[in-house]
């Protein structure tokens, strides 16, 4: 929460006429979503211009807007003008940032996971005290300061995603947050087209962990073997997390049920074991808990408290939710893909029992570059185990040419190209082969849906879900 007279501070600029003693509950920079009682901001970009939008987000309760020209319709005290609204909505994420109470401010970056881990963190620290989190995966320098904005005086924990495109910006987010803590999920290979190496990426992960203090605390993934050399690029105390290792402060074991109706998690520190029942499904969740339960003790909370806490955690949307499809059941992990990701949603439906064929669609994985080709011919490489193979977009058929290659039958697998910016091409792509796996539905087949994000692959598992 914050007032209006902190967004005159950052502005240097007031209204003309006088201004209101409002104070906002926080911000929105979508009009089409709950505004009331908080500061629209107005954003210019490729795929619109926010402030045609301000009248609209004021008449449906925000409390002022934050915009680049007058609005007409929107009393003058209740439009801020700047020159740039991004610039501005950042400027007042430091100044919220530095008044607010929280005692611990918790980035988490990596490469895959960072959702699944700041919501295992968040429900761990909720035992403890109030707790706010980014909402959804907002990771960018949008989403940094909303947050941050959202921070009451109540709140004793701060829980926020960092994401990246390239070097320098999870420092620039650091700048903002001002973290206390961290956690690294993993250095895989997301957005790698990007970065351009694999050594950039590695880099750009670490800023957060050459952030942190001598008084800060670090949670960092055993498993994953880049994690030694971040460690020696951090002043903050580390603890570790992962499988199983000798230097391993927490170690975890994720058993899932037959009929994927959710997870054991058991849990090891060096003095307590903990075994959690959770209504979600895959090994990433079990690590993740593991991160939580490692930067929790890190801090000084009690593991039985945090133990406490990880029992109310529930998976993000669209991140391996296990969903109904007449009698069959599909895996929805549609929010994003690379080649790190897409590999592990594979072993899952792999390893998955009580089902009778194994079908995956299998969409474009962007922003890799050079390592695009490569990336795909992986991914289709271990795919060849599947029943059905169906890719959608333009760079996955690379997946399918591989996983024929790998033993695959022809007959097995369909391609359907489009291009994901068209949405009549989107849309037509996604009713033929939503029509294909209808008529090819057989009793308890398991169904992975995964695909960047623009390949708008949801639209196919609300057609399935929705299916009669």
């Amino acid at each position: 929460m914050f007032t209006l007279d902190d967004l005159l501070a950052v502005t240097g600029t007031r209204p003309k006429s006088s201004v209101p003693k409002l104070t906002m509950r926080g911000i929105q920079i979508d009009s089409r979503l709950d505004v009331r009682d908080k500061l629209f901001v107005a954003i210019r970009s490729s795929k619109g211009n926010g402030d045609e939008y301000a009248r609209d987000a004021y008449e449906s309760g925000a409390s002022a807007v934050l915009v680049h020209q007058s609005i007409e319709g929107i009393p003058p005290n209740r439009q801020i003008i700047v020159p740039d609204t991004l610039k501005t909505l950042t400027s007042l994420g430091e100044r919220l940032r530095k008044t607010a109470p929280v005692e611990h401010v918790i980035g988490i970056t990596g490469s895959n996971g960072k959702t699944t881990a700041k919501d295992a963190l968040a429900a761990a620290l909720s035992s403890v005290g109030p707790v706010k989190k980014s909402p959804y995966s907002f990771n960018n320098e949008l989403g940094v300061p909303i947050t941050l904005s959202e921070i009451e005086e109540s709140t004793k924990f701060a829980v926020l995603e960092f994401g990246a495109q390239t070097e320098g910006e999870i420092r620039s987010h650091c700048h903002v947050a001002i973290p206390t803590d961290g956690i690294i999920t993993n250095i895989g290979r997301a957005h790698l087209g990007h970065f351009g190496s694999p050594e950039q990426l590695l880099n750009a992960k670490s800023e957060l962990a050459e952030f942190l203090s001598t008084n800060g605390t670090i949670a960092l993934n055993a498993d994953d073997p880049n994690m030694d050399l971040i460690a020696k690029r951090t002043k903050a105390r580390v603890t570790w997390y992962g499988s199983e290792g000798p230097n391993i402060d927490v170690g975890n074991t994720c058993i899932t049920a037959p009929d994927l109706s959710g997870s054991k998690i058991q849990l090891r520190t060096q003095a307590d074991f903990f075994e959690l029942d959770i209504p979600a499904i895959g090994s990433h969740i079990g690590l993740a808990f593991a991160g939580a339960m490692a930067l929790g003790t890190g801090i000084g909370i009690n593991p039985t408290d945090l133990a406490s806490g990880l029992q109310s955690f529930k998976p993000a949307t669209r991140r391996m939710q296990v969903k109904q499809f007449g009698t069959s059941l599909i895996l929805d992990d549609s929010y994003n893909s690379n080649k790190n990701s897409a590999l592990y949603a594979l072993s899952q439906i792999k390893e998955a029992q009580l089902v009778n064929r194994r079908i995956a669609v299998l969409g474009d994985m962007l922003e890799l570059g050079q390592y695009s080709e490569d990336d795909h011919y992986a991914v289709g490489e271990q795919a060849a185990f599947l029943d059905k193979l169906y890719t959608m977009g333009n760079f996955s058929k690379t997946i399918g040419n591989a996983a024929s290659n790998a033993g695959m039958s022809k007959s097995a697998y369909a391609h359907f190209e489009y291009e994901h910016t068209n949405l009549e091409e989107t849309t037509h792509a996604i009713g033929l082969i939503a029509e294909a796996i209808i008529n090819d539905a057989q009793d308890n087949d398991l169904i992975l849906i995964k695909g960047s994000n623009a390949l708008q692959l949801d639209m196919l598992v609300d057609k399935f879900t929705s299916y009669r």
